[in-house]
């Protein structure tokens, strides 16, 4: 949030405590008070690790400065989660809900602390004056009198004095107020009357250390019972009364009514542990009940955990309203419920479109298929809201394991890893967890992860491959190959990188980066004879779609200095044909802008020819595959050869020139160059050299 927006947070804050306590401070003085501490609070909300805790001093705080009614805290709350809910949106983009209500809760309970440590002081304060009173009573008799009687009425504190027997002798009106007796009323009761049934046996014995042990007093949180039997939630603090000759004679009891901030605190404390949709644990209640099940595990106990992810569920937003989303979602959560009725179970919901089942031991642990299947029978029978029928069917990913010796972390993690690769394989599937696949999967996330350091650091280089006419070997471009450096595994190759940053949504930020390096490579190359070499870079499905595609290879063409025609770009054939896909639009901008487009991937459909008379592109590439497929000694009939060589007479009438990569063996480049292929790359045509390399080469032509 911006200064001006904590400075206007902290003049409501300052009107809203003005009018709601008295504040011995002048507005600006308490302006400025209230500011420091929304700038400690914002902050902290924000903070990164996220540490709740010292929130409770900015609590504490306000009861120092005579901020103490139930009205200026609730006034106070209002704000702070409003502009703690802003601060995240703005720094984060989204609202961290349980870290507002977990920063809250710790304000509250600061502030309750405050007022409790205040009440002992005042507490003090009364014994002090009590006694005085009786001390002096010979010589300041009126005196003590009034000032007692002063402080007995007057107090916010229900007050209390009665005999060793419990009975009554006088109560002040805060006292019949917070239990809701009358004075009359109290005198046929006695104080233990007041107990509840479950307390009374502990603060009895409280009440009898006084006079057996000689304590002067004792604290404690406890719960009463009011006249009409509802719970009163107190802080009861008890002092013990002597005689003239200093023998026990009495107790003082002190009432403190926390009921309201006893039911705050009780609906923070759900609010952290609850999805508020919904109203099904959340995945910090999940992770909790987890633990504990697991650190009770003995021999033989087999827990199930599932995590479920909604299939398609942003059609039904994005179509129907999130006002339909959200009904379904608690329809959802209903059925969840049902499916695993018969089960030990909790139902959870992690956030957004993700679910959680755990199912403790039973007599006989789930069928899995059974399981499965039951849930998306559940959710595929039709919800009707607002006229329509919707329904939903769920990806699962499920972990069931002997529980005893595992790790609740590592069950979540196993479980949504399993998730993962179950939504790779459709809609509407379940998968078991697998230690071996998972392993090999928590490897390669582990190194996609460090994938943004490693660029970092200098482990990343560039390496270009020459793409040669088949005819004449003459140099038709050069294609940017990225390698990683690893220290621990060694060099990385190209595909191996890009599979890997797809993975982890780094493509369009290791993209970039390799598109400045090319480009600035490539201004570099100055040939003593002839055009310096063209470079190309081949561009991933998601590249090709970003809607900065167009933006990013300007900047990198002008900090460059290179000319368009210099440059070259491969996108997916796949990406540019999808409906509603940005990626043709990009193709035309940037054929616009001087840059030659051609397309990768051709041939994994046989109707791909009829979708290029409508692109402005000069060459496609072969699929992969179908070069690999060839092998070492093409044999002309077999029909891998049939096909190639017919997609490449078929876009030839279309105009448009065929290339193919992995020619890495004689009889392939030579029967490639028989049916009329164009140009090619591999081992028969040069290996992938540094940038360096280029600096000498001439002979460039263009396709």
């Amino acid at each position: 949030m911006s200064a001006a927006g904590r400075a206007e947070l902290a003049r409501r804050w300052t009107v809203a405590v003005s009018t709601a306590a008295y504040v011995p401070l002048s507005r600006e003085q308490l302006e400025q008070q209230l500011l420091d501490l929304v700038d400690e609070l914002l902050d902290l909300v924000a903070a990164d690790p996220f540490d709740p805790r010292p929130a409770g001093r900015a609590g504490a705080q306000l009861v120092l400065g005579n901020i103490t009614s139930r009205l200026a805290l609730r006034r106070t709350i209002e704000l702070l989660g409003e502009g703690c809910r802003r601060e995240l949106a703005e720094r984060q983009g989204s609202v961290d809900e349980p870290k507002v209500t977990a920063l809250l809760a710790e304000f509250a309970a600061g502030f309750a602390e405050g007022v409790r440590q205040l009440t002992f002081n005042q507490q003090e304060e009364l014994k002090k004056a009590l006694l005085s009173a009786k001390l002096d009573a010979e010589r300041e008799l009126r005196v003590s009198e009034s000032r007692f009687r002063e402080l007995f009425t007057a107090s916010a504190m229900g007050i209390a004095i009665s005999d060793l027997d419990g009975n009554f002798i006088e109560v002040n009106q805060a006292f019949t107020e917070i239990l809701g007796y009358t004075g009359p009323e109290l005198g046929f009761l006695t104080v233990p009357d007041l107990f509840a049934p479950e307390e009374t046996a502990d603060l009895a014995l409280l009440y009898r250390h006084l006079v057996e042990e000689q304590v002067d007093r004792f604290r404690c949180r406890t719960r009463l019972v009011s006249k009409e039997a509802d719970s009163v939630f107190a802080y009861l603090a008890v002092s013990l009364l002597h005689d003239a000759d200093g023998r026990p004679n009495g107790h003082v009891t002190m009432v403190e009514d926390l009921t309201n901030l006893h039911l705050l605190q009780g609906r923070f404390s759900h609010q952290t542990l609850h999805d508020q949709l919904t109203g099904l644990p959340n995945r910090q209640y999940l992770h909790s009940r987890l633990q504990s099940v697991l650190g009770r595990a003995e021999d033989g106990q087999i827990i199930t955990l599932c995590h479920l992810d909604l299939d398609s569920f942003t059609v039904i937003n994005d179509g129907l309203g999130h006002h339909i989303g959200d009904e379904l979602l608690k329809t959802t959560a209903q059925r969840l419920r049902a499916a695993v009725a018969g089960h030990n179970a909790m139902v959870a919901r992690f956030g957004s479109d993700e679910f959680a089942i755990l199912i403790e031991d039973s007599p006989t642990p789930p069928d899995v298929p059974a399981l499965a299947a039951r849930i998306n029978e559940e959710l595929t029978e039709p919800t009707y809201l607002d006229g329509y029928g919707v329904a939903v069917t769920a990806s699962i990913g499920v972990v069931q394991r002997p529980a005893k010796g595992m790790v609740a972390a590592e069950l979540l993690r196993a479980a949504d890893l399993t998730l993962h690769r179950v939504k790779a394989s459709g809609k509407a599937q379940w998968g078991l967890f697998d230690p071996a696949r998972e392993a090999r999967d928590r490897a390669r996330f582990k190194l996609a992860a460090s994938m943004p350091g490693a660029v970092e650091s200098g482990e990343f280089s560039l390496r270009y491959e020459p793409i040669r006419w088949l005819g004449g070997r003459e140099l038709v471009a050069t294609e940017v190959l990225v390698e990683w450096a690893h220290p621990e595994l060694g060099p990385l190759p190209h595909q191996k990188c890009v599979e890997l940053a797809e993975s982890t949504g780094l493509i369009l930020a290791l993209g970039r980066w390799v598109l400045k390096r090319a480009c600035r490579d490539a201004a570099e190359w100055r040939p003593p004879e002839g055009d310096p070499p063209t470079v190309l870079a081949t561009l991933t499905p998601y590249q090709s779609q970003d809607p900065d595609l167009v933006d990013n290879v300007r900047k990198a063409l002008a900090e460059a200095g290179l000319a368009p025609q210099r440059l070259r770009l491969r996108m997916p054939l796949r990406a540019v044909v999808k409906e509603d896909s940005d990626a043709a639009d990009n193709l035309r901008v940037l054929t616009d802008m001087g840059v030659t487009v051609g397309l990768d991937e051709f041939g994994r459909d046989f109707t791909d020819f009829v979708r290029l008379p409508t692109l402005p592109v000069y060459a496609v590439r072969f699929d992969r595959v179908l070069v690999q497929r060839l092998g070492e000694e093409p044999d002309p009939g077999s029909s891998v050869a049939r096909v190639v060589a017919s997609l490449t007479e078929l876009a030839h009438e279309v105009g448009v020139k065929v290339i193919a990569s992995g020619v890495d063996s004689p009889a392939t480049l030579d029967w490639l160059t028989g049916i009329g292929v164009d140009a090619g790359q591999g081992a028969q045509l040069g290996p992938p050299r540094p940038a360096e390399a280029f600096i000498a080469v001439s002979g460039h032509s263009a396709l």
